[in-house]
């Protein structure tokens, strides 16, 4: 009803001004109407008030309108504007009331609110930041809540840090304006459990460039390793230390037997190390001709 008043006031009021005698509007000829904000971004319901400046004419009024018809709602005399529940990109259009020729359109774009990541899988205790956005706009007007009591804890800037014990928590962002707008993830948190030692293998080879015919592959390891041999030839070996080397497994002078087969076997783990060191040895059954070393790094 209001709109077919606005129409009829419409033309009631072209037809007031309407000038025969010169053809067109008397005085309103230079009409322009300009809309603010000219584009915006909005989630499903979220409201916006428009506003419009006409010029060229001392009547501002304008008539409000949504272009396609499933694009939201306006209130066609006060610009206050609702967008639909799907989204997509729409149109609000403004039109001079003193030269219905005359209008201004502003875009609008409707897109899903959003908590990115939208999962997250984390250790005990491990943390992660998430953030909120609309139609792919972030926002920072939020209030960021855990679903669950018990669930973790979160900054107000969207830091979540994990609870000690496992299980699936929801991360929400709400809006702080209205329309109320909200958004969750979900997070999922394991048993911190420590990684075991790092492992490294030596192979046992046959050479033809070592006099007795057997060689050991060099290697590079970091401190705390688990080094093992494994003997890809026939013959057995042993590993004997040439250096003092810091550490019960084994000992200083302590051999290591390496058996033929193919098989990994020989246990020695990594010394400490605060600087980069490297460390000789050969075979207690071939001699010095067969030597490697490992350096160890911290």
């Amino acid at each position: 009803m209001r709109k077919w008043i606005m129409l009829l006031l419409m033309g009631l009021i072209a037809a007031t001004v309407w000038s025969c005698g010169s053809g067109g509007f008397s005085g309103i000829t230079n009409v322009a109407v300009t809309v603010a904000p000219s584009a915006v971004t909005l989630a499903s319901r979220q409201t916006q008030n428009f506003t419009a400046t006409v010029t060229g004419t001392p009547i501002t009024a304008v008539l409000w309108s949504v272009q396609e018809g499933n694009g939201g709602s306006i209130d066609s005399t006060t610009g206050a504007y609702t967008a639909p529940a799907i989204t997509g990109t729409f149109h609000v259009v403004a039109t001079s009331v003193a030269d219905p020729t005359k209008k201004a359109t502003a875009t609008v774009v409707i897109g899903a609110a959003a908590v990115t990541p939208t999962t997250a899988t984390l250790v005990e205790g491990g943390t992660q930041a998430f953030s909120f956005s609309i139609a792919g706009t972030p926002s920072t007007n939020i209030k960021w809540t855990i679903g669950e009591s018990n669930g973790g804890t979160i900054s107000t800037t969207g830091v979540y840090t994990a609870p000690a014990r496992t299980g699936t928590f929801h991360v929400f962002a709400t809006t702080n304006t209205l329309p109320i707008i909200q958004a969750s993830a979900i997070v999922t948190v394991t048993t911190n459990t420590p990684a075991g030692p790092a492992t490294a293998t030596v192979q046992v080879i046959t050479s033809s460039l070592s006099s007795v015919g057997f060689a050991f592959s060099d290697s590079t390891v970091k401190s705390g390793t688990k080094v093992t041999w494994q003997n890809q030839t026939v013959a057995s070996h042993c590993i004997m230390w040439d250096d003092r080397v810091p550490t019960t497994s084994p000992g200083p002078g302590a051999n290591i037997p390496v058996f033929a087969g193919g098989s990994a076997s020989g246990a020695w783990t990594a010394p400490t190390v605060t600087a980069q060191t490297t460390y000789h040895y050969h075979c207690c059954i071939h001699g010095p001709a067969m030597a490697g070393q490992i350096t160890v790094t911290p």
